[in-house]
C-alpha cells in the first residue's frame, strides 16, 4: 500500500473518530456538560429551561431544574442527580444506572388541533434505558384536570421511539401502595398494556387488596380485576375517555362479603352477588342481586348509587327489595371513617311491605306496611 493511500486511510479513520471524541467530550468533562446544558433551548416543538447544572454526565451530574414544554406535556423536575454510561451514547443510547430526583410532575395536556402530531417518545433509532429511577414526590395532571400526588417513586424501563418498557415500577399514594409493570405505545390515542397489585388501607380499617390488568388505549381500556381482601370479588369492565369525562362500566361477582370487619354485626353473615357497576367523576352505580347467609332468605335486588370522596361514603339512595315478598328497604346518608375507630353513621331509612320471617309462611307474625 503506497503511503498516500495510507495517509488517506488514516485521514478518514480520524474523521470518523471525531463525533465519537466530541461525545466523550462532551460527558466526561464539567465544562462538556455546562456547554450541552446553556445550548438547549428550542428543539422542533419542545421548550427546554435548565438550571443549576453540575458535575460531570459520565462522573455524576446535579441539575437543579429542568423545565420541559411541548404543546401535548408539560414536564418539570428538580434535584436531578444521576450518570450516564459512556460507551452506549455512541449507538445513540442513554444508559442510566440510577437516577433520582427530588420532584417531577407531568401534566398531560388536551390535544391542540392545529397542530399535527405523529405519535412517538424519541427521535427514530434513540433509546434510553434505566435501571434505577427514584422520585421522592410525583405529581400527574392528567387533561380531565385529575391531579394524583405520588410519593416513593421507584421504576426500571426503557424508552424506544414507539414504546416505553416499564420492567418494575412501584409508588405511594395516601394510603394507597402500587406495584405495575407493561409497556405503552406512541398511537393516538395513547395505547397500552400493564398488570398492577394495590394495596390501600385506611387507619383501624381492614386492608383491600387486589390485581388488575389493563389492554387498550385512553379511548377504551379494559380492564380484568380481582379483589383477594377483605372480601372476594372479581370485576371486568371498559374505562372510556379517559382524557375527558372517564367513566367505567362493568360486571362484579362478589362472594364472601362480611361487614363484621367494617364494625357491623353478624345478623347478615356472608354475602354473594352480581352486580352492574357504572362509575364517574360523580360517583358510582351498582345494579343486580345479592344474597345474605345469614338472613337465608334468598335473593335480594339491588339498587345503590352513590359516592366516595376524604373518606366519607355518601349514600344517595340505596334500595333492596325482597323477590319472594317485595319487602323493600330504603336507605340514604353517609358513612365517615374515622381512624382507629368504627365508622361513623349518619342515615335514614324507610321500610315497605316488610315482614318477617320474609318467606315461609303464608300468615307471618310480623307485618308492617310502611315504616
Amino acid at each position: 500500500m503506497s503511503r498516500r493511500r495510507r495517509l488517506a486511510l488514516l485521514f478518514a479513520g480520524l474523521l470518523l473518530l471525531l463525533p465519537s471524541a466530541a461525545v466523550l467530550l462532551l460527558a466526561s468533562t464539567a465544562w462538556g456538560l455546562q456547554a450541552v446544558a446553556t445550548r438547549l433551548g428550542t428543539i422542533g416543538p419542545v421548550t427546554l429551561h435548565i438550571e443549576g447544572v453540575s458535575g460531570t454526565l459520565a462522573g455524576g451530574a446535579r441539575i437543579e431544574l429542568l423545565d420541559i414544554e411541548h404543546p401535548r406535556v408539560h414536564l418539570r423536575f428538580t434535584g436531578i442527580e444521576g450518570r450516564l454510561q459512556l460507551a452506549p451514547l455512541l449507538w445513540q443510547t442513554i444508559d442510566v444506572p440510577a437516577l433520582r430526583l427530588e420532584t417531577a410532575l407531568v401534566e398531560v395536556r388536551r390535544p391542540v388541533n392545529n397542530i399535527p402530531w405523529k405519535p412517538h417518545f424519541l427521535p427514530p433509532l434513540m433509546r434510553i434505558h434505566a435501571d434505577s429511577v427514584r422520585v421522592a414526590r410525583g405529581t400527574l395532571v392528567v387533561p380531565n384536570g385529575m391531579r394524583f400526588d405520588v410519593t416513593n417513586v421507584d421504576s426500571a424501563g426503557a424508552v424506544l421511539p414507539k414504546q416505553v418498557r416499564i420492567y418494575r415500577s412501584e409508588l405511594d399514594l395516601p394510603t394507597l401502595h402500587l406495584s405495575t409493570d407493561g409497556r405503552l405505545y406512541a398511537r393516538d390515542p395513547i395505547a397500552f398494556s400493564a398488570q398492577s397489585s394495590v394495596t390501600w388501607q385506611l387507619p383501624g380499617q381492614p386492608q383491600w387488596a387486589a390485581t388488575a390488568s389493563f389492554d387498550g388505549n385512553l379511548a377504551d381500556l379494559p380492564l380484568k380485576a380481582a379483589l383477594t381482601a377483605p372480601f372476594h370479588a372479581s370485576v371486568t369492565g371498559h374505562f372510556t375517555h379517559l382524557t375527558t369525562d372517564w367513566r367505567f362500566a362493568g360486571q362484579s361477582t362478589v362472594r364472601d362479603f362480611d361487614i363484621v370487619p367494617f364494625g357491623g354485626g353478624k345478623l347478615l353473615g356472608l354475602m354473594q352477588g352480581q352486580l352492574a357497576l357504572a362509575m364517574d367523576r360523580d360517583g358510582f352505580q351498582a345494579k343486580g342481586q345479592a344474597e345474605s347467609a345469614g338472613l337465608d332468605a334468598g335473593p335480594f335486588d339491588v339498587d345503590f348509587d352513590g359516592f366516595y370522596s376524604a373518606r366519607r361514603l355518601t349514600i344517595r339512595e340505596s334500595n333492596f327489595v325482597h323477590r319472594a315478598s317485595r319487602a323493600r328497604t330504603t336507605t340514604r346518608g353517609t358513612i365517615d371513617i374515622v381512624a382507629g375507630r368504627r365508622p361513623l353513621l349518619d342515615l335514614t331509612g324507610s321500610w315497605q311491605d316488610f315482614r318477617w320471617p320474609l318467606r315461609g309462611t303464608a300468615s307471618p307474625p310480623v307485618r308492617s306496611a310502611r315504616g
